[in-house]
C-alpha cells in the first residue's frame, strides 16, 4: 500500500511482535520451501502444471492483489482460497505484495497458504516482495519465484507479467514487453503499480512520463493492464485499453479513494471474448 512505502523493516518487526504476529512455520516447511533450496523457481512449477492442462476458450482465472501476508485483513486471503476451489478456475494470478515484508519469514507463511489451492498460482513482484527498505533488493522473491519478469500463455490469453516495484520499470522489461506483445492471442499485462496517467489519487504509481509504456500497451493491442498497489478498485479505459486496479486481497484498505472494499476479479477471456466481474469479500 503506497502509504506504508516508508516504512522500514523494524517499524514492521516492532508492529508484528506488537500484534503477536506468529513469524516462523513448522520446521518441515521451512525445509521444504527455504531459498535456497527450491529445485525450480514456484511460478515455473506453476506455469508447467498450466502447460499440461487442457485449456478451451474461454479461459477462466482469478485476479488480485495485495495479500500482505502475514497481515491478511479479517481473512480475506483464505476465502479467496476457498472461493477459488469452489470455481475451479483454470488458475490464480496475483499481481505483487504478497508478503508484507519479503523476508524468509514472511515468504514461508505464503508459501504454506499457495498449497491450498487447487489449480496453479503465478504471482507478479511487488515492492512489499522486495527487502521493503530498498525495493530493488529482490533477492528473496527471485530465489523463490524466479524471474521478476515472465510471461505465459493459458489457451487463447497470453499473460505477461513485468517488473516495476521499484517505481520505474528497467530496460530489460521494456524490451521483454515490446518483443512479448508479437502474437496474435488475447494480451493481458500484469504488474504492480498502476500507471501515472490514471488519477492523481495514486501518489506512488509507474513514472511513464515519456508514455513508453502506455504506446507499447496500445500499439500492442493489449486487452488489460492487471495491477495492485492501491488498496481498492479502480477501472479505467484509455485509448482502448482496460486498466484494472485490484488491490483488496487482504491488505488493509486505502482511504483516500473510492470503491476501497476487499475483493478480487473473476476474469473470463478468449478470442472472441473478454468479460470480468468483481467479487466483493
Amino acid at each position: 500500500m503506497s502509504k506504508m512505502d516508508d516504512l522500514t523493516r523494524r517499524d514492521f518487526l516492532k508492529a508484528a511482535m506488537a500484534a503477536g504476529v506468529l513469524l516462523t512455520i513448522p520446521a518441515p516447511l521451512q525445509r521444504a520451501f527455504a531459498a535456497t533450496g527450491v529445485k525450480q523457481p514456484i511460478n515455473d512449477m506453476m506455469i508447467a502444471r498450466l502447460a499440461e492442462k487442457t485449456i478451451t476458450d474461454p479461459v477462466t482465472f482469478i485476479f488480485c492483489a495485495d495479500l500482505h501476508i502475514p497481515f491478511d485483513d479479517r481473512g480475506v486471503f483464505k476465502t479467496i482460497i476457498k472461493r477459488a476451489n469452489e470455481l475451479a478456475v483454470s488458475f490464480v494470478l496475483f499481481g505483487g505484495d504478497c508478503v508484507q515484508v519479503g523476508n524468509s519469514a514472511n515468504f514461508n507463511i505464503l508459501v504454506n497458504l499457495l498449497k491450498k489451492f487447487n489449480m496453479p498460482v503465478i504471482s507478479a513482484i511487488g515492492n512489499h516482495d522486495t527487502s521493503f527498505s530498498d525495493y530493488k533488493d529482490e533477492k528473496e522473491w527471485t530465489s523463490r519465484f524466479g524471474s521478476s519478469h515472465f510471461k505465459f500463455d493459458a489457451g487463447p490469453v497470453r499473460v505477461i507479467a513485468l517488473d516495476n516495484a521499484a517505481f520505474d520499470m528497467r530496460e530489460e522489461d521494456y524490451v521483454f514487453l515490446e518483443e512479448s506483445l508479437k502474437t496474435d492471442l488475447r494480451k493481458f499485462v500484469v504488474m504492480h503499480r498502476p500507471t501515472d496517467y490514471l488519477i492523481p489519487e495514486y501518489t506512488t504509481p509507474l513514472n511513464d512520463k515519456p508514455g513508453r509504456f502506455r504506446k507499447l500497451v496500445e500499439n500492442g493491442k493489449v486487452t488489460a493492464v492487471l495491477m495492485g498497489h492501491e488498496h481498492h478498485y479502480g477501472n479505467y479505459m484509455v485509448n482502448g485499453v482496460r486498466y484494472i486496479v485490484s488491490g483488496g486481497a487482504g491488505g488493509k484498505l486505502n482511504t483516500n479513494t473510492i470503491n476501497n472494499f476487499h475483493h478480487f476479479m473473476i476474469i473470463k477471456a478468449g478470442k472472441d471474448t473478454f468479460d470480468y466481474q468483481v467479487e466483493k469479500i
